[in-house]
């Protein structure tokens, strides 16, 4: 099918042609239930872009726009519950959970979303995103594994989450098809697809969509591709990326158990030229001071230096142990206003020039420690 002309996007046309739908109103779930923040600012900007008039929507949900914003890190269950079901009652399209998830982007889901875009294909993507659903809420466990001659992703929510709000299900099901497609830039039809909630009034949509054999009322949300689309090269697939995000995934884990060493690593392991990231806006990205940040650091017998200096030379050994990259490059990715100071920094970490130690080959990063500034 044509990316531009097939079932994703075909979406509006679809379901337009439906002349009503039943607003599901849905019921609170579990206070301890949550999800990721960015979940929620996506789909209110996706609705915005969408000419939902975002005031009506968060009075009819009964929310605040506050709760989408930093430093929140987690949205309660329920509120996200609210809002799916305040854009039903608001929407005239019936299917436009599908709009929603088929807009998603990588940041989506902090980190994971990224290296997701750097995978292999779509079997390594889910590979991770089914490894980490962790990070991202505590609603959903789920599987990916190949099955005969096929690839299968598998996702089971907690009771009272799809049932009373399916727009949920469709809007993760949508991503799980458009995301990939992007990535590898053609289509890569799921083979068949299974929902955890009864046949819509708008399962037209639905087969116009996906463009594969649909079935409703299982236990959980089901996607099988055939091995070849599965394994399908992604356009952006980047070794050198993936070796920085899984570190970044890692410490995510940790940064959930509260520890803002941890938290700190996570963003500058994700972040972009991370040699210009200072103190004042990592604290405000976590949400505290500067002063705070200091000081929980130094409680857990580290500095923000040392931290910082941990995640530049672990992310110069990467960038340097991929010889299409120059020295320069290096220099740039990192963040560093010249090569000299790169240089400097370089023979402190490791005792040698970059050029050297490309020569040399690898050695072990520590630990950050303050004894290590």
């Amino acid at each position: 099918m044509n990316l531009a002309t097939g079932p994703r996007g075909s979406i509006t046309n679809a379901a337009s042609s439906l002349s009503s739908h039943a607003i599901l109103r849905p019921v609170a779930a579990d206070p301890d239930l949550w999800i990721i923040n960015t979940v929620g600012t996506h789909l209110l900007a996706w609705a915005e872009r969408s000419q939902f008039d975002i005031d009506a929507v968060l009075t009819v949900a009964g929310l605040e726009e506050e709760l989408f914003k930093p430093p929140a890190r987690r949205i309660p269950v329920r509120s996200m519950q609210a809002l799916w079901g305040a854009l039903a009652a608001r929407s005239e399209d019936p299917a436009f959970a599908l709009r929603s998830g088929a807009a998603a982007i990588r940041g989506l889901v902090p980190v994971l979303g990224h290296y997701m875009g750097a995978s292999r294909s779509v079997q390594d993507a889910f590979g991770a995103y089914m490894k980490h659903t962790a990070l991202f809420s505590n609603t959903i466990t789920g599987q990916a594994a190949t099955e005969g001659d096929e690839f299968v992703v598998r996702a089971r929510w907690r009771d009272g989450i799809v049932t009373p709000t399916p727009q949920i299900a469709e809007s993760v099901a949508a991503h799980w098809v458009a995301f990939p497609e992007h990535l590898a830039g053609r289509s890569l039809s799921p083979r068949q697809v299974t929902f955890p909630f009864l046949r819509p009034a708008h399962a037209g949509a639905h087969d116009a969509f996906f463009g594969c054999p649909i079935t409703y009322g299982g236990d959980e949300l089901v996607m099988r591709w055939g091995l070849e689309e599965a394994t399908t090269a992604f356009l952006a697939y980047d070794p050198v990326v993936l070796a920085q995000l899984a570190g970044a995934l890692d410490h995510l884990r940790n940064a959930a158990a509260g520890k803002i060493t941890s938290q700190i690593l996570s963003l500058l392991l994700a972040a972009d030229r991370p040699a210009t990231c200072g103190t004042t806006e990592v604290a405000k990205e976590i949400g505290v001071s500067p002063r705070t940040l200091q000081r929980r650091l130094s409680e857990e017998k580290t500095s923000y230096r040392a931290v910082l200096d941990h995640v530049l030379r672990r992310r110069a050994e990467e960038y340097l142990s991929a010889p299409s990259l120059s020295i320069d490059d290096v220099v740039w990715r990192l963040g560093y206003g010249n090569r000299s100071s790169f240089h400097r920094a370089f023979l402190r970490w490791n005792g040698v020039s970059p050029a050297a130690w490309r020569k040399r080959g690898p050695s072990v990063s520590a630990v950050p420690q303050a004894s290590d500034t």
